[in-house]
């Protein structure tokens, strides 16, 4: 959702609330003026709460009204299982979802290439010229590095929930996403479904754009048939 209704050169100066968020973090504090860039990038590579609240507060106003709004993205989508009580995924009666419809929220999510590229990131040096100092941002998904063509996605980590982790992987065009909820071993889980995915599936490619598959016979027309092809790439 920021990606798509916000702008990355955006600043946004962290509040109270974020700045006290529990959990994972960043280490933003509060009163100091962020990018929306540099937000996201703690928030996909460090899963920082602090900065899933100071992102929400800036697009919507409030970690509710975000909320709200991460609910009807997820159902446009089809995640149509999934209910946001918050940003950052810490424990709430009313805050749940699936490993399906996190699958599908992700698949709509790797579309983005700035999405694509943040998560697959091992580790990035933010200069904060208001701190007066550097910060590297290191990423909490072990599976990057150590899976042959892993390039994301994101950890989560609850007592309710337990360890989370939604992984993918690119081999020879083809990209996997595997998701595991209370894990007892998230990384080697997340690992034998993607290494199960790429011994078992592959891509075909069926047809090419504009390539015609069939002509349709046409009655009482100017021809007597109309070829029909393919629109995009099969």
């Amino acid at each position: 959702i920021a990606l798509e209704q916000g702008n990355l050169h955006d600043l946004v100066r962290v509040s109270r609330r974020a700045g006290r968020t529990p959990g994972s973090s960043m280490y933003i504090k509060e009163g100091v003026v962020y990018s929306l860039h540099d937000l996201l990038h703690g928030l996909l590579m460090r899963s920082g709460n602090d900065a899933a609240v100071a992102i929400a507060e800036h697009l919507s106003g409030s970690v509710e009204e975000f909320a709200k709004l991460m609910t009807r993205r997820a159902r446009e989508l089809g995640a149509k299982h999934s209910r946001f009580a918050n940003p950052h995924g810490l424990t709430h009666p009313q805050h749940v979802s699936t490993a399906y419809d996190l699958a599908v929220i992700t698949r709509a999510a790797l579309r983005n290439p700035i999405f694509r590229n943040i998560v697959s990131q091992r580790s990035l040096p933010i200069a904060y010229e208001q701190l007066g100092r550097e910060q590297v941002l290191y990423n909490t998904n072990k599976l990057l590095g150590w899976v042959q063509g892993a390039d994301g996605v994101k950890t989560g980590t609850t007592a309710a929930a337990g360890p989370c982790l939604i992984a993918s992987a690119t081999r020879d065009g083809q990209k996997l996403i595997a998701v595991v909820l209370h894990a007892s071993n998230r990384w080697r889980e997340a690992a034998e479904l993607l290494e199960w995915g790429f011994r078992n599936f592959q891509v075909t490619q069926l047809g090419q754009e504009g390539e015609v598959v069939r002509a349709v016979p046409v009655q009482g027309g100017k021809r007597l048939h109309v070829d029909v092809a393919l629109r995009e790439d099969l």
